[in-house]
């Protein structure tokens, strides 16, 4: 499998700067929310950073905190898509990066319990928050700006029917979006968990060493205008009391941090794993 050669200092700094600038809420004052994405190898423990061999395991996350000063009691809903940067998608089975399985309806959402152990399962997808058991989701795999993607190679967490990458650069909507949402007026503001997924990587070693990164563009949430009104701020909404999911009327705009997947040759290759080691090191320590 050919895959397109990128020196190392140029795959870190073209992960961490595409994403610093694309991933940052739309103006909504206040921004009042973190959703944060989450990795760890089979039942290890949580955290923002990973370094795994090609072909290995790892389980991801996302979690949605309020950090604003309304009177937030629960989570509303938020419309999100996960997006993970830098894939391979060059080729077939396990020679191609994968997620793990969807959960299928008609009961197809997670327990709480899912959400906070990174054990592998079985399948996957939203955690407690969701409604509609005929929801399918699905990674849609774009490459070369397919679909209306931008250049490079993406796996994308939507509805089974949202093949197309959202704006401004793609035709598709917030409406494609996962929908997170307190229908059951669950309490709680704080490291609330939407979803669970696996990310298997690639087993070809000349796709590494690679960065791959988790994370969310605002593009892909909920927009002030609907899907065709010039009001183009996006937001999510957390509930007051007495309010559910589809009630819920605080409205704040969210900042991203996404979660990154190092992929590196077996460490018998000696030094090449070694420097990548560091120039990710100094990176996380930037």
């Amino acid at each position: 499998m050919s895959i397109r050669c990128v020196g190392v200092a140029l795959l870190v700094a073209a992960a961490g700067s595409a994403w610093s600038e694309r991933a940052v809420a739309q103006p909504q004052e206040p921004v009042g929310a973190t959703l944060r994405y989450e990795v760890a190898l089979p039942g290890g423990v949580w955290g923002s950073s990973i370094a795994i061999t090609p072909g290995q395991r790892v389980e991801w996350r996302a979690v949605v905190s309020f950090t604003g000063s309304q009177p937030a009691v629960g989570l509303g809903s938020l419309l999100f898509q996960p997006v993970l940067f830098n894939v391979d998608n060059a080729g077939a089975g396990s020679g191609v990066d994968q997620l793990g399985t969807f959960r299928a309806p008609p009961n197809n959402i997670l327990s709480a319990f899912e959400g906070q152990t990174t054990d592998s399962l079985a399948t996957y997808g939203r955690v407690v928050y969701g409604t509609g058991t005929n929801v399918n989701l699905l990674g849609h795999r774009h490459s070369g700006g397919s679909n209306g993607a931008p250049p490079g190679d993406f796996i994308r967490v939507a509805l089974a029917a949202g093949t197309q990458w959202y704006g401004p650069s793609g035709s598709g909507s917030f409406a494609d979006s996962v929908n997170a949402i307190n229908n059951s007026s669950i309490a709680g503001t704080q490291d609330v968990v939407l979803f669970r997924q696996a990310f298997i990587a690639s087993d070809d070693l000349l796709a590494s060493p690679r960065l791959v990164r988790i994370n969310t563009e605002a593009g892909s949430m909920r927009r002030a205008g609907g899907v065709s009104g010039s009001d183009d701020t996006r937001f999510m909404t957390w509930a007051a009391a007495g309010e559910s999911g589809t009630t819920a009327s605080i409205r704040v705009g969210v900042e991203f941090q996404g979660a990154d997947i190092l992929i590196v040759p077996n460490p018998a290759t000696g030094m090449l794993a070694l420097g990548v080691l560091v120039a990710w090191a100094r990176r996380r320590r930037a």
